[in-house]
């Protein structure tokens, strides 16, 4: 009983480590599970300060570009309320009326009189070129090239306005002698009634034109970014909170102190994992002390059976004895005695019987013998005998002994090792764990598996083609310098990188790249992109306004001979208002419109 009593520690501390602490992860199962979701897709405090410092970087380049825009910065927010489209429109009709204005003041020049032209067919041109214009507006809004809207918006324009001029020039209405006011002068109101809450710069108002546009376009763009990083930041640091105040929940619920969302995501299913193991444990453990329990019972029962077999025969022992021994084993040993002599009669009776046939005749000589006085004596050599045979049975009472202590103590060690159950409840348990595992490694790599598929068949069905242009066009630009432009779709920097046979490795298209490497390149891709859209099908007209000014004399050479070779493919119109540049286009083949200042 006393071991059994040991035995019981091991399984009642195997309940004690299913404690309440260990229920309450178990019965916060599904929120474990749901934290650790939310970790993982939640972003870390890196996304944070990468919007922070995006947010940063995009204030300075709105302050650059409103230093250069406005008198006043601080007037930027004016900027957003500034219509773009009515603003490019108003712009482009007014560059069209100086156009026709500088056309006709050359004509003047030229002739000395004024020009005798039909007075309808001004208005014929006019009416042709609004319709075209209209035209090209609803096929490019019907799912036609992106450039059929912009040349028909310009073609309209210049139709309206040829079509208005003619009908406000003098003599061509009813009434030749009212004044009528001029377009363009009206077209330059309509621009600073735009921008009349702008505190703008002389130089983007002396006149209006498209450097205006762009400014004003590249703020607007800018100041949109800037609220999209603020808002993603704003979302991401919400997130963010909304996961520490979920950790938080769940750490009061399980009794814990705050700890941080990532910590609480990597220690709760380990320590959940424990508790499941701790409960399968302790079903093992209360199982065993049931089994301990009913062993105790039964020796238990086994030990009274003793007892009242014991006073039983203390009570056969004393009256053996009789009532005048009071020490226990002396009484004991004096039964003892008698048992034991009352044993060798019993056998050396056998063997007379078995030796003497003639037994009961000895017997009646024997009892007339004591009758007459005889008595029995055992001689020397026989109490040495019944000593030595005494010695013999002493030393294997020990040898039995010390044997009996030897397996008691084998069995005790046995005992302190693990049972079959809890063996059989861990193998269960890790069996379970494996299986989780294996489902979500399996799960995991069938979505890399779908997300590689797709990457690539994208990248098949768009890049190759309008990469290899665009490196096609670099190589020439840069005269073999750069060779190709990638993408680098995983990365988190950079999406351009340029590759050349002098880098050791490819290399972002940003700074430190010199401004003109950077046109050069974002020419090229501009080129490709060109000749992707329109592929199969018509070739459209190529506008490029002030693309090569960054150039040096060599970039500059080798990027007119490129748009001198695509302008045998297609119409290309090249703006500049340098007449260096105009020279140069004109040595590479090209027609000079020279415009009005």
């Amino acid at each position: 009983r006393a071991r059994l009593e040991t035995d019981r520690a091991e399984p009642l501390h195997a309940l004690e480590r299913w404690d309440d602490d260990a229920r309450r992860l178990q019965e916060a199962r599904a929120e474990i599970g749901a934290l650790v979701r939310r970790v993982d897709a939640a972003p870390d405090s890196t996304r944070v300060s990468e919007l922070e410092a995006t947010e940063r970087d995009l204030d300075a380049r709105i302050r650059s570009a409103a230093d250069q825009l406005l008198s006043d910065p601080g007037a930027v927010e004016g900027v957003r309320s500034v219509s773009l489209e009515l603003l490019r429109d108003r712009v482009g009709r007014a560059e069209a009326l100086r156009a026709a204005a500088a056309a006709r003041s050359g004509g003047d020049r030229a002739s000395g009189v004024p020009e005798a032209r039909p007075e309808g067919s001004v208005r014929v041109a006019a009416v042709i070129a609004l319709l075209a214009g209209i035209a090209c507006i609803a096929w490019g809004a019907l799912g036609g090239p992106s450039l059929a809207g912009t040349f028909g918006a310009a073609s309209a324009a210049v139709g309206l306005t040829l079509l208005v001029v003619e009908l406000l020039r003098p003599g061509a209405g009813a009434d030749a002698e009212t004044p009528v006011r001029d377009p363009l002068e009206e077209a330059e109101a309509e621009i600073a009634r735009l921008v009349s809450g702008l505190p703008l710069r002389p130089p983007f108002l002396a006149p209006a034109g498209s450097a205006l546009v762009s400014a004003v376009e590249r703020l607007q763009v800018l100041l949109y970014d800037r609220d999209e990083t603020a808002r993603a930041r704003g979302a991401t640091e919400e997130e963010r909170t909304a996961v520490a105040h979920e950790a938080d929940r769940l750490a009061a619920r399980v009794g814990w102190s705050t700890r941080s969302p990532e910590e609480l995501a990597e220690t709760l299913p380990a320590r959940l994992l424990e508790a499941d193991r701790a409960e399968e444990a302790a079903r093992s453990a209360r199982r065993e002390l049931e089994r301990l329990d009913r062993t105790l019972s039964r020796l238990k029962t086994d030990r009274d059976d003793l007892k009242r077999r014991e006073r039983t025969l203390r009570e056969s022992v004393v009256e053996i004895a009789g009532p005048d021994t009071n020490d226990t084993n002396d009484t004991v040993a004096a039964v003892q005695r008698r048992l034991d002599a009352h044993a060798r009669a019993d056998r050396l009776e056998d063997e007379l019987e078995r030796s003497r046939p003639d037994l009961a005749d000895a017997r009646a000589r024997i009892e007339e013998a004591e009758r007459e006085g005889a008595t029995w004596v055992l001689s020397d050599s026989d109490l040495a005998v019944r000593r030595a045979r005494l010695g013999e049975l002493r030393e294997r009472i020990e040898t039995l002994v010390g044997r009996a202590e030897a397996l008691d103590t084998e069995i005790g060690h046995l005992r302190e090792l693990e049972t079959v159950d809890s063996v059989d409840g861990e193998i269960l348990t890790l069996q379970d764990e494996e299986k989780r595992l294996t489902f979500r490694r399996d799960r995991t790599w069938v979505l890399a598996q779908l997300l590689r598929e797709a990457d690539r068949r994208f990248r098949e069905e768009h890049q190759p083609d309008l990469l290899r242009q665009a490196s096609s066009y670099l190589e020439r630009l840069t005269e073999g310098r750069y060779t190709r432009i990638l993408v680098d779709e995983l990365g988190e920097g950079d999406l351009f990188q340029l590759v050349g046979p002098g880098l050791p490795r490819p290399i972002p298209l940003a700074r430190p790249i010199s401004t003109g490497t950077l046109e050069q390149a974002y020419l090229s891709l501009r080129l490709a992109i060109v000749d992707h859209l329109d592929r199969g099908a018509e070739r459209l007209p190529l506008f490029i306004d002030e693309a090569l000014v960054n150039w040096d004399a060599a970039r500059r050479e080798r990027g007119l001979g490129v748009l001198a070779e695509l302008s045998e493919t297609r119409q290309v119109f090249a703006f500049t208002c340098h007449d260096g540049m105009a020279n140069h286009l004109e040595a590479h083949g090209a027609r000079v419109l020279r415009l009005a200042r």
